[in-house]
């Protein structure tokens, strides 16, 4: 008899223990957002995540505090304008396949305008004879897609002083790799943000309106790799003739921020960010692969 009560009272004890664990066990579950939330957070899961978003949230940036700005939305980009330098501080947009593979209006159909809505803004007048080009930050090539995007692109201030060796060069190749990458079919998207180097002092303006012409511009590209996985990349021209191509100039979007004092792509996850913008790998942007 003693012996059965002994297993008897074992196996209540046994079985208090079960149940205790399995409470314990649902007590301390997530609910399924709180799991969700915590699965984000692992890189894997968080790149997963991310491509299912819209991109167009990923094209944000803070301005460096010590500079005047407007913060201008218009159809297909948005621009940090600065109206005191009467030229951006940036501008951030998004290139997707499908936009590139519909155009419906060409860059013949743009003009260059005074955006009268923003003061400091810049006028042709202000260009002319110059000797210096009105460089598109978002370039015409990509706002094909929507007749509204093409005329806003036109604006002056989405536009900076370039020298001709600068803009018909390597940025033009760069505004290239960055719709080739945005075109390949495993990709699909690219989120690109650019703008002159401003911390760097400048020596000359141009106009009236004393236009400041500045010595180098930058551009961070964020995209996807074959494998699905996002990743960035950086570059700062000098404006003039680049030697060394687009190359020489790659280098990571964290280095880009200590030098222009910008912080690029806020609105992606903090653990994301930090893992992306420390590393580059210019040979996989300029190839896709």
């Amino acid at each position: 008899m003693a012996g059965r009560r002994r297993r008897r009272n074992r196996v209540r004890r046994a079985a208090l223990a079960v149940c205790l664990l399995i409470l314990s066990v649902a007590f301390l579950l997530p609910d399924d957002a709180g799991m969700t939330a915590r699965r984000v957070e692992n890189g894997a899961d968080v790149a997963a995540a991310m491509m299912t978003n819209d991109w167009n949230d990923y094209a944000a940036a803070e301005t460096n505090a010590d500079l005047d700005l407007i913060m201008i939305d218009y159809s297909g980009f948005k621009v940090s304008f600065n109206p005191v330098a009467h030229i951006p501080n940036w501008v951030a947009w998004t290139i997707t396949a499908d936009r590139l593979s519909h155009p419906v209006v060409s860059r013949s159909q743009g003009s260059f305008s005074t955006d009268r809505n923003v003061a400091g803004c810049a006028t042709a007048a202000d260009y002319r004879r110059s000797g210096y080009d009105r460089g598109h930050m978002a370039p015409a090539a990509d706002m094909k897609w929507d007749s509204q995007a093409m005329k806003d692109c036109f604006m002056f201030t989405n536009i900076a002083p370039q020298a001709t060796s600068l803009n018909t060069g390597a940025w033009n190749k760069l505004e290239q790799a960055c719709r080739n990458i945005a075109s390949v079919d495993s990709l699909g998207k690219a989120v690109v943000i650019c703008g002159p180097v401003m911390t760097q002092g400048y020596r000359t303006t141009i106009g009236d309106s004393q236009v400041v012409v500045p010595p180098a511009f930058f551009k961070v590209v964020l995209y996807r790799r074959a494998d699905g996985n996002p990743a960035t990349i950086g570059f700062i021209m000098n404006n003039g003739k680049v030697d060394g191509g687009m190359q020489s100039c790659a280098m990571t979007v964290d280095r880009v921020e200590e030098i222009t004092g910008h912080d690029f792509f806020t609105t992606l996850p903090d653990s994301i960010e930090r893992a992306i913008e420390s590393t580059f790998d210019f040979y996989n942007f300029s190839t896709g692969r």
